[in-house]
């Protein structure tokens, strides 16, 4: 499987594949799809299988595979459409931790909590905090807590190669307050897009006198980023928890901006 995953991809760490690979077999935490060319009954009664296993954290969806033939001999053309999907399932997950001198101890882990009404924690979202607490054991809670109180003004997650930190807008794309990866690093550029670049170089001013940083200008001025006082990118340690109240006030105002 590795190998099949490593293909020509450049820096691919096989040690690491597999533990992660290992490790969310471990906890249940999968995606599972039925993929035929006819899915239409039954649906209900999977989605209760589902349900019944709430010890399991995994995305289950149902994929009808429509094929029709071309004109041209032996030619199919095949068009997926999913049926129906479910979020990372809402139950506690029990981990059972032997091994221990006092006797065994069961700790029941509470799943994780929505984000925002339209935005569960899926999957990739949970691991999302898994590793960033490899690297920064107090970061996730850090973050969680702060992502709960700028849930109050409308702020949701996207998970989207970083944790994008989004709100809705009357135009056609959302609000983008930046994101944070998973090695935790924040990047605040995203706010200067969508012909948002006054309002997100205040944004990024105001963050960046919270870490005796600086603002950069780029794409001739239409954009800009935050810089540590070093001239690189921010990291999340440097803003939570010691500066979780100002930066909820920098992108409160950005919104309202």
């Amino acid at each position: 499987m590795a190998k099949i995953a490593a293909g020509d991809s450049e820096g691919f760490d096989e040690a690491e594949f597999v533990d992660a690979v290992q490790r969310n077999l471990e906890r249940g935490r999968a995606v599972i799809a039925v993929v035929g060319d006819g899915i239409r009954e039954g649906i209900v009664q999977l989605a209760d299988l589902v349900q019944s296993h709430a010890g399991h954290r995994f995305t289950f969806a149902l994929v009808e595979l429509a094929v029709y033939e071309t004109p041209t001999t032996g030619v199919r053309l095949m068009v997926p459409s999913v049926l129906a999907q479910t979020k990372l399932i809402e139950c506690g997950v029990v981990r059972i931790e032997g091994n221990i001198p006092a006797g065994l101890r069961v700790t029941v882990e509470p799943a994780p909590s929505k984000v925002s009404p339209d935005s569960g924690i899926g999957i990739s979202e949970d691991e999302f905090f898994e590793t960033l607490g490899q690297k920064y054991p107090a970061l996730p809670e850090a973050l969680k807590a702060f992502l709960a109180k700028a849930e109050a003004f409308g702020v949701y997650t996207h998970l989207q190669g970083g944790l994008n930190l989004k709100h809705a807008s009357p135009t056609e794309h959302p609000l983008n307050m930046g994101y944070v990866t998973k090695g935790g690093i924040v990047d605040t550029n995203p706010s200067t897009w969508w012909d948002r670049g006054s309002q997100g170089k205040t944004y990024n001013e105001n963050i960046a006198r919270l870490i005796g940083g600086s603002v950069i200008d780029i794409r001739n001025g239409e954009q800009s980023a935050l810089k540590t006082a070093a001239g690189k990118m921010p990291r999340l340690s440097d803003l939570l928890p010691q500066h979780e109240q100002a930066w909820l006030d920098a992108m409160e105002q950005y919104v309202i901006d």
